[in-house]
């Protein structure tokens, strides 16, 4: 058994760990699926986003050093745009590096592996 306690966070993420920001009035993310290294969610923008909005990842488990992360629209019925990061030992912020459009859906999928 692997003694690094983020490897076995194999809890399904929920709309709870996230926090969107700029996205605009009533935007949600769903369509969650995956665990702290690796899942794929769907973001829709609400009314009235603003340049540059974010995703706040928080970890269901504390990272001993701040970790490798990796973004990239996939899908949905927005544009794409560059995903640009950051990341701390218990967040990663994922910023679209654009104006997303109310109405339309962002499909993300999302990587992080910790050292």
């Amino acid at each position: 058994m692997s003694s690094i306690p983020w490897a076995l966070s194999g809890v399904q993420l929920t709309a709870v760990n996230f926090a969107l920001s700029g996205w605009g009035a009533g935007s949600t993310i769903g369509a969650i699926r995956g665990i702290q290294t690796g899942f794929v969610a769907t973001i829709t923008a609400g009314p009235g986003p603003s340049v540059s909005p974010t995703v706040i990842f928080t970890y269901p488990v504390a990272y001993p050093r701040a970790p490798l992360s990796r973004a990239k629209i996939f899908g949905g019925t927005g544009s794409f745009a560059d995903i640009l990061l950051s990341t701390t030992t218990t967040q990663g912020t994922f910023t679209y590096d654009g104006l997303p459009v109310s109405t339309k859906t962002y499909q993300i999928a999302f990587f992080t592996v910790g050292i």
